[in-house]
């Protein structure tokens, strides 16, 4: 059975939220990160070389946890636009996220919103969480762990 303390979880939420995919060693609790291919295709893989190659050669010790789908954050954004007390921006977000390049004009909205932006980043970190936390049950509900 899998459990990570909420530290961990957060440090895991984190890279994900960077767009990292991350890999943890119940074993030693280490945590390695690499940039996701998907959204980082042309990133430089000299740099990310030998961490790479100390994962993939001892991959069968690591759990995988994956950065959330796109449709997942994109409900994300929506949840946050629909909870939120200020009507106006609340409109504006609405709009951004109904438009054409929704995350972006999004996170422009967002940018400009004073107080609001750090309830983004805090309700984002939230979600974040608690996607680590739905990985480690899946993980731990796979019948050969």
């Amino acid at each position: 059975m899998l459990i990570l303390s909420d530290t961990k979880i957060k440090e895991i939420a984190d890279e994900l939220d960077c767009g990292m995919k991350c890999y943890y060693n119940p074993v030693t609790e280490e945590i390695k990160s690499l940039p996701d291919h998907n959204i980082f295709p042309f990133s430089d893989e000299e740099m990310w070389e030998d961490i790479e190659n100390e994962i993939y050669s001892e991959i069968d010790k690591f759990v995988i946890f994956d950065i959330m789908p796109t449709h997942d954050y994109f409900q994300m954004m929506v949840d946050f636009a629909e909870d939120i007390d200020d009507v106006k921006l609340q409109e504006r977000l609405i709009r951004a996220l109904n438009g054409k390049k929704p995350f972006r004009h999004f996170k422009d909205q967002i940018n400009n919103s004073g107080k609001y932006r750090q309830l983004w980043f805090d309700f984002k970190n939230l979600k974040y969480c608690e996607w680590v936390k739905e990985q480690i049950e899946e993980f731990n509900i796979k019948p050969d762990n």
